[in-house]
């Protein structure tokens, strides 16, 4: 058998009817996401709330290990400050003896030094004192000039002119 389907209503209100089921699924279906959105809002902030706790609880626990442990922070930042001025200090440091043994081994016997500077800041040494003849001062200028730590040595003309006892003063450049 057929069903018979017999539709008595008009063409208007059967389009209003059809309008009124749409209108009710919409509205069925707007309520089920809000429900749905607020069901997801309410785990939204109970989570906000374990997760403050836990927040605070933490910040807590940093505040009392950082109050019973300041002392020792602080000796610690005291220490690795003193650490890194010795270190500078320790990079700025120049051995001098080694030069001092170099220099005492090209200075001929006869030369008597007086004085003796050196600079690291300019890069110059000063050699003061007083050599018995003019030989004895180019041969102490040559080997100055032989030691691979200086680079350029110049005397004076006017200590040149001097036969006898010259008293002298040469400040080679070094290459520390």
């Amino acid at each position: 058998m057929i069903p018979h389907r017999l539709n008595l209503l008009s063409p208007d209100k059967r389009q209003h009817l059809k309008r009124m089921v749409n209108f009710q699924f919409a509205k069925n279906i707007l309520e089920l996401i809000l429900i749905f959105i607020s069901i997801a809002g309410i785990i939204f902030l109970g989570g906000q709330w374990v997760l403050q706790n836990h927040f605070n609880d933490l910040a807590a626990h940093i505040i009392s290990v950082s109050n019973k442990y300041g002392e020792t922070n602080q000796s610690i930042k005291d220490i690795n400050t003193t650490l890194n001025k010795v270190d500078k200090i320790q990079k700025e440091y120049i051995l001098w003896t080694p030069f001092l043994i170099d220099l005492s081994q090209v200075i001929p016997d006869s030369v008597i030094l007086s004085a003796l500077t050196f600079s690291k800041n300019n890069e110059t040494l000063i050699i003061q004192g007083m050599a018995p003849t003019r030989d004895d001062l180019l041969q102490l200028k040559n080997n100055l000039e032989n030691l691979s730590w200086i680079n350029l040595v110049e005397i004076p003309p006017d200590q040149l002119t001097i036969k006898d006892s010259i008293q002298f003063a040469l400040t080679p450049e070094i290459n520390l």
